[in-house]
This record gives structure tokens, sequence and C-alpha cells, in this order.
């Protein structure tokens, strides 16, 4: 029995972590997504790996097999099988290429707290996924110079009334880590 532990992707591919109970010969392919029957069509599985069994050294360390995974270079699903046994046995990830930025605009909700405003990035997983932001003066702050973004995880940036009016530049990416392109407002 073997399971599927970890899935890594990044711009050179991707990466399928497995281990097993027992050391296994597993067979696996990659297959574009159908009608779901794809992992069942024994010719998908053009690969061979050995799983190592979880605890080879009899130490409590578990020992994982990595098995690099060549996505196709067009956009889209596939799914990403494998069996020990027969294909009817299979297992299978689902990966996703996708190097599209994102189709919406970057946007920000600005709510009046009367001392200060709350300034929020506008956030629709998985195309506006992830924003950084950076906050300051109207006509210093240059939105397309990457140094002094921060993370925002979610939270709304507070800006004192006093500090008014600001620039506030918003970089906004997908799921898939693919960016857009900065997006700048000034809030008076």
């Amino acid at each position: 029995m073997f399971s599927l532990d970890d899935v890594r992707a990044g711009s050179a591919g991707a990466e399928v972590v497995l281990t097993a109970d027992v050391a296994a010969r597993a067979r696996y392919g990659l297959v574009p997504v159908g009608d779901g029957a794809g992992c069942a069509d024994e010719a998908v599985y053009t690969g061979t790996v050995l799983v190592q069994a979880a605890d080879v050294a009899g130490d409590g360390l578990v020992q994982a097999t990595t098995v690099p995974v060549d996505l196709p270079a067009v956009e889209g699903r596939s799914w990403w099988c494998v069996t020990t046994g027969s294909a009817a046995q299979a297992t299978g990830v689902l990966l996703e290429v996708d190097g599209t930025p994102p189709v919406f605009a970057p946007g920000i909700t600005v709510e009046d707290l009367g001392d200060a405003l709350w300034v929020t990035p506008a956030f629709a997983v998985p195309e506006l996924a992830d924003s950084l932001v950076k906050v300051g003066p109207v006509g210093s702050t240059d939105c397309a110079d990457e140094s002094g973004y921060g993370r925002v995880l979610q939270v709304s940036v507070t800006i004192d009334h006093g500090d008014l009016p600001v620039t506030f530049c918003v970089l906004s990416s997908d799921a898939a880590g693919n960016r857009a392109p900065p997006a700048q407002f000034t809030i008076r």
C-alpha cells in the first residue's frame, strides 16, 4: 500500500512524493482531464519507480520517494496517475498548468473608521489570491518599483487621516503565483 504524500510544483515542473508500507514498483503516467477514465487506461503508464518502504532502516524515519513530473507545455488540467497493481487500482492527483496572469485587475475597498481609514486589497481566489502592498506619499511612491512592498494576508491596512493623501500600491497574484501588473490608487 502506498500513499501520495505531497505535490510540489514550480515553473520548471512538479514533483510528487510517495511513501509505501512495503517497497513496491509503481507505474505512473500523465493524462489530460477528460471523461474520468484516464487513470484506468493501461496505456497511460509510461514510467516506473521503486517506492521504498516508509521505514526502510527500521529507525522510525520515513523514507519518501520523490518522482519528477514533466508538466505539459499547454495550460490546463491533467491527472498524474500511479498504481502498484492494475490500472483499475490506480490513484491520481490533479495537476494544473497555469501561466496566465490574473484576469481581474487588483482593486481595494476603503472604510472610514473616523480617525483613520481601513484599506483592504480585493481578493477573488483563485484569480486574486495573494497581495503585496506599499503605501507612501503621493508623487514620490513608484508602484512599479518592487522594493518596499509587504504581504497582506487578507487583512486591512490602517492609514491615519493625518497621513493623507497617499499612494496605495497593490501587486496581486493568482493561486499559481502569476502576477498582475501593479495597481496604483490615490487615497485622499
